[in-house]
């Protein structure tokens, strides 16, 4: 049995070519904000929140994804959390004292999801940045969710839900939508069947509608490929629009999301969707096709 608590979705880390050029295009063009120094060429810290950092940047030779984390609602639940894993045999890593302070952290492990090979982090406690988020070219809410394209989305759901206590929202043919209990929003990770494990796309939740239909514009102005949308989403009563970055890995500006309660949430259903689009977009072809999975060993190597 499962019994800890998640707060939300923390942090990604992401592997890009060029850090300058992709920090540019986030700041510049996406809307978020430096956070603090690294001290590090290969490495860049960006925030959409107070938090230290919401997004990772880390040089590596090809695009992809090295790492998701989670925030756990308590200490308690942190312990828990670690305590099960090493009861799983999942043999949870903690991060050490070096790096907790690199990245502003208080308590932190990593463990390997079988299945996808993705790096998983679980922490508590993240300093706050010297100065508060102030929204510039798009007034971003928060980190929304990240969609894990996957070879085994059966085994990968399965060990989301029996052994993550993430609970699942919406499913159909090509995968799964999920949330960590007992966070309301529809999905903070959803996973889609593919042939290769890696980014799906990353999204950022907006405050408005108005902010995706800005958006159209000025990504035209600067030549950001938009690969779906605007469109709208019936599974969790959400409009989107997805853009690729300067690699190719897609991202996402979503507004509006079903919301579930603790208690006695509704039950998870089957669906159609087709592409996803109740308005009957199409969706370009490059959409989520860039960003594999990157294992630790491959960012040190």
């Amino acid at each position: 049995m499962t019994d800890f608590r998640y707060r939300r979705l923390k942090y990604v880390a992401v592997v890009v070519t060029d850090v300058e050029r992709t920090e540019n295009f986030l700041l510049d063009i996406v809307g978020l904000a430096e956070g603090p120094e690294s001290g590090k060429i290969d490495t860049r810290f960006l925030r959409c929140s107070d938090d230290h950092h919401d997004v990772i940047l880390i040089k590596g030779r090809e695009p992809g994804l090295a790492r998701i984390s989670f925030e756990m609602e308590s200490v308690k639940d942190f312990d828990a959390t670690k305590a099960h894993l090493t009861k799983k045999g999942l043999n949870p890593v903690d991060v050490d004292a070096d790096e907790l302070a690199f990245l502003g952290i208080d308590r932190a492990f990593r463990i390997i999801e079988p299945n996808s090979k993705l790096t998983f982090e679980f922490m508590h406690g993240m300093v706050a940045a010297e100065t508060p988020f102030v929204p510039t070219v798009a007034d971003i809410s928060m980190l929304g969710h990240i969609v894990l394209m996957a070879k085994d989305v059966d085994a990968v759901t399965e060990f989301l839900i029996n052994t993550l206590n993430f609970k699942l929202s919406d499913e159909g043919a090509g995968g799964g939508l999920l949330r960590p209990f007992p966070t309301t929003n529809h999905h903070s990770l959803g996973l889609v069947r593919s042939n290769e494990n890696r980014i799906g796309h990353i999204a950022f939740m907006v405050h408005s509608y108005d902010v995706i239909g800005k958006a159209v514009p000025r990504f035209k102005k600067h030549d950001v490929p938009i690969v779906f949308g605007p469109g709208h989403h019936p599974a969790s009563n959400s409009n989107f629009l997805y853009f690729l970055d300067p690699d190719g890995i897609t991202w996402e500006y979503t507004f509006g999301m079903e919301q579930f309660p603790e208690h006695d949430p509704r039950d998870p259903r089957y669906l159609e969707l087709g592409n996803g689009d109740s308005w009957g977009n199409e969706m370009d072809p490059r959409m989520g096709k860039v960003g594999r999975v990157v294992t630790p060993d491959e960012l040190v190597s």
